[in-house]
């Protein structure tokens, strides 16, 4: 089983704004794994209907695969 140190670099979380395509769309619906939503301010889980719909101004916190030194995606594999 890999340390804790290895899997870090398998995985990134980040926050980021909502892009133009994914406004009035659910979080559910984005290209990355979303957590929650930011909005004014406040973390929002995804399971939370009042984020059910994003808007411009929201942020999101995301969860994407890793990449190494030469950018390429990682991803863990199981043991």
């Amino acid at each position: 089983m890999g340390s804790r140190h290895e899997f870090a670099h398998e995985w990134t979380v980040a926050e980021r704004a909502v892009t133009h395509d994914e406004i009035g769309c659910s979080p559910l619906d984005c290209r990355h794994q979303v957590l929650a939503v930011v909005r004014h301010g406040q973390r929002l889980w995804t399971e939370d209907s009042t984020v059910a719909v994003l808007r411009g101004e929201n942020r999101l916190l995301v969860v994407s695969p890793g990449r190494d030194e030469a950018g390429r995606i990682t991803i863990a594999k199981a043991q």
